[in-house]
C-alpha cells in the first residue's frame, strides 16, 4: 500500500511540475504579445509566434520565441536568428543593447 501511495504521489508531483513549468513560459510569452513603439520603430508580437518590425513604414516580418529573458527573433529571409535580452516593466519593453543605451518601447493601447 505504501509503494502504491508513493508511486501516485510521485506521478502527481511530476505532472504538476510539468504544468507549472509550461504555464510559466506561456505567461512570459503572453506578456510580450501586442504592439510596442518608440519614436521611429514598432514591434508587433502576435500570439502565434509571428510578428512584424516596422521601421518608418518599412515592415519586416519575423517569427519569435522566448526562453526566460531571451527573445529570439528570426527575420523573414534571414537564416540566423537574433537573440536579445529583454524585460517587461509595466507598459515598457526593454531590449538590452549590445552597444549604447537599452532600447525602450512603450505598449500601444
Amino acid at each position: 500500500m505504501k509503494k502504491i501511495f508513493a508511486l501516485l504521489l510521485s506521478v502527481t508531483l511530476i505532472t504538476g511540475s510539468v504544468f507549472v513549468l509550461a504555464s510559466c513560459g506561456g505567461k512570459k510569452k503572453a506578456a510580450i504579445v501586442g504592439d510596442w513603439k518608440d519614436t521611429y520603430f514598432t514591434y508587433t508580437f502576435n500570439e502565434d509566434g509571428t510578428g512584424q518590425y516596422d521601421i518608418a513604414g518599412n515592415a519586416m516580418k519575423f517569427t519569435y520565441t522566448t526562453e526566460g529573458e531571451k527573445l529570439i527573433i528570426t527575420y523573414e529571409g534571414v537564416e540566423k536568428p537574433e537573440e536579445k535580452i529583454y524585460s517587461i516593466d509595466g507598459d515598457k519593453l526593454i531590449i538590452k543593447a549590445t552597444y549604447g543605451s537599452d532600447l525602450v518601447y512603450t505598449r500601444v493601447k
